[in-house]
């Protein structure tokens, strides 16, 4: 049984970012981008299998070097944060992907690679997640800031009036009505998991931004 990859799903020092469609004689493969920043082309089963783990820099007489190149910074908050956010714009499996790539919501091109979004955005302030400041525009500079909980809040998607309650479209990231009540949920490192159930939308998505913090 085939196991399926998704954008942003990591492989030892490879991200995952684009599928290379195969056919009957060449298998599929993925681009990846490897933590040295090098891109690099390997087969899915082969990234599956765990038999590619770099661009080839681990092993190679310049390994030393392009080690010290490398951010270092995997695990950080901050590079939580930008795994996140490519999660929501590139991975279906993500609990919150119909907010985000769902609905057209993409990564600036310069993004993609985490040590650009650093320089960009530098470190998270304490008690601030990151915000669009135009909910309906993409990840990029010009539409990025760090915010506060009610901040984040009051720059929700308005919610269509004829739609209110009718549908699990809340307006709110990582909330959706489900037969009852709202239901918050996050996804950490790729697993989801379930804030609880709650009467409003608003508390929901309080719920969701308080999980965000902790992360």
């Amino acid at each position: 049984m085939k196991s399926t990859i998704f954008v942003g799903e990591r492989f030892g020092k490879l991200v995952a970012i684009k599928r290379i469609k195969g056919s009957r004689i060449i298998k599929s493969r993925w681009q990846c981008l490897c933590d040295c920043g090098n891109k690099t082309s390997v087969m899915s089963g082969s990234l599956r299998a765990g038999n590619t783990k770099s661009c080839g820099c681990i092993g190679s007489r310049h390994s030393i070097g392009l080690l010290n190149r490398s951010h270092g910074m995997t695990g950080t908050k901050i590079y939580r944060i930008w795994a996140g956010m490519l999660r929501r714009c590139r991975n279906p499996n993500d609990a919150a992907f119909h907010d985000y790539g769902g609905r057209g919501i993409r990564i600036t091109e310069r993004w993609r690679k985490f040590e650009n979004f650093y320089a960009d955005m530098g470190e998270p302030p304490p008690g601030l997640s990151l915000d669009r400041i135009n909910n309906d525009g993409n990840y990029e500079p010009s539409n990025c800031r760090w915010a506060t909980q009610s901040e984040q809040v009051n720059n929700r998607r308005p919610m269509p009036h004829n739609r209110k309650y009718r549908t699990n479209t809340s307006g709110f990231t990582g909330v959706r009505w489900a037969v009852t009540s709202w239901v918050a949920r996050i996804s950490i490192n790729g697993q989801e998991k379930n804030l609880g159930r709650f009467k409003t939308p608003e508390s929901a998505h309080a719920a969701y931004l308080q999980a965000v913090a902790k992360i």
